[in-house]
């Protein structure tokens, strides 16, 4: 099995850290594309090299799509070779995933349209027409169809619904003990 992260500039890799590490454990293929190809640096400073770009990948080689929070800008928005990435991605009913402010690249996209979904309110109110035609929670995480949302915040409840969502609960229980054990801080 083959994840793609789309890593924005200041994207916030630890919010999708505890995901990576239980999909590793559970032999996925993790890939890292970026809009341009180019590397992008983290919110910590760190800097992430790409595997592709959006614009070159192809969403059928993988089978799950993580987009952490980062910069979102207009033209992100309105970038065709992104649009046709997560509409194709969408289109084959494979997992997406979005957290914080990168929901609204799904919003943008119009995957939302008629779905539930959740992220910071802060995020929701600024951008409040991308999210016309949806129904926002105030949940952590909020599952609907083939696509997972969570609050910027709600890193560890993300790991554990993606993966319960993908059946690795069932799979191997101890990668899902030990993201539990992190949230009760143990």
């Amino acid at each position: 099995m083959k994840a793609a992260f789309i890593a924005l500039d200041e994207c916030a890799l630890w919010q999708v850290a505890m995901l990576q590490k239980i999909l590793y454990q559970n032999r996925w293929a993790w890939r890292t594309l970026t809009l341009d190809g180019r590397p992008v640096i983290t919110d910590g400073g760190i800097r992430l090299m790409p595997d592709s770009s959006v614009e070159s990948a192809s969403p059928r080689d993988y089978d799950l799509l993580a987009i952490a929070e980062g910069n979102v800008s207009p033209e992100q928005l309105e970038q065709t070779g992104l649009q046709r990435f997560l509409r194709q991605f969408d289109a084959q009913r494979s997992l997406i995933t979005a957290t914080g402010l990168a929901v609204v690249l799904l919003a943008g996209t119009g995957l939302l349209g008629g779905l539930r979904f959740t992220t910071n309110e802060s995020v929701y109110y600024d951008f409040g027409k991308l999210f016309a035609h949806s129904i926002y929670t105030k949940e952590p995480v909020t599952v609907d169809g083939n696509i997972i949302t969570a609050k910027e915040q709600a890193h560890l409840e993300f790991a554990l619904a993606v993966c319960q969502h993908l059946g690795i609960s069932e799979k191997n229980p101890a990668s899902l003990r030990q993201a539990r054990n992190l949230m009760r801080n143990e």
